[in-house]
């Protein structure tokens, strides 16, 4: 390539910069058309001040571009990521400025399924990312099992689901597009959700049994929309 800082992208056919970010690419007209493309950003390492290259999936539909980068893609060969224990805790994410993210969408989570394929999918979502209650639920509020009834998003779904369960930055999120028995009243507030079964078009199971963590190996992504 020949300007400083380029490289070439064989996705999208040209040369392009090392962004911070799929938005900031997609700001630039990179991506000829929504779909999902292998790409390689650029951040700084909030510890060491390093700038640190990485490869990251950008996922492109309704006029967003999502960024994911696997955890592991930001750590040295051999070590370890660093997991969140609850939903503010530290994490490999946040050392690059990044947040362990929910999916923003069904759109955001098919075209994630569809690069990334089941296997992956499921080693990289161990627990449902990136979202928590707001506050604990009262016994009446889980005997009644108030979530039952609504879609467990907050894209096109209703009270409660909307109102008492929230994103690690406050915006948009999606886990699945119908309702279903859990989470049925265990959830403790900052805690994640068990994943016990993902599908093609959204997560088929989970558990609010106490506090889950996402493991090994997650995904981060970054609050821009």
């Amino acid at each position: 390539c020949a300007n400083k800082g380029e490289i070439f992208n064989k996705e999208v056919g040209k040369c392009v910069l090392e962004a911070e970010s799929c938005k900031k690419l997609y700001d630039n007209n990179v991506f000829p058309s929504d779909g999902n493309y292998t790409v390689r950003l650029r951040r700084k390492n909030t510890k060491t001040g390093a700038s640190v290259g990485f490869p990251a999936s950008c996922h492109i539909h309704n006029k967003m571009a999502i960024t994911m980068v696997k955890c592991d893609d930001l750590t040295e060969a051999g070590i370890p990521c660093q997991q969140p224990s609850f939903i503010q805790a530290a994490s490999t994410c946040s050392l690059f400025g990044m947040i362990y993210a929910p999916f923003r969408s069904q759109e955001h989570y098919q075209s994630a399924y569809g690069h990334y394929g089941y296997e992956t999918m499921v080693q990289y979502n161990k627990a449902i990312p990136g979202i928590t209650l707001t506050r604990a639920l009262t016994n009446t509020e889980k005997q009644q099992r108030i979530f039952n009834k609504c879609a467990l998003n907050n894209v096109n779904s209703a009270a409660p689901c909307t109102t008492l369960i929230r994103a690690i930055d406050n915006k948009q999120w999606f886990v699945r597009s119908t309702p279903f028995p859990q989470p049925d009243g265990n959830w403790i507030p900052g805690c994640f959700m068990a994943t016990l079964q993902m599908g093609s078009t959204q997560f088929t199971n989970y558990d609010d049994r106490g506090c889950s963590v996402p493991g090994a190996y997650f995904f981060c992504g970054l609050s821009e929309y």
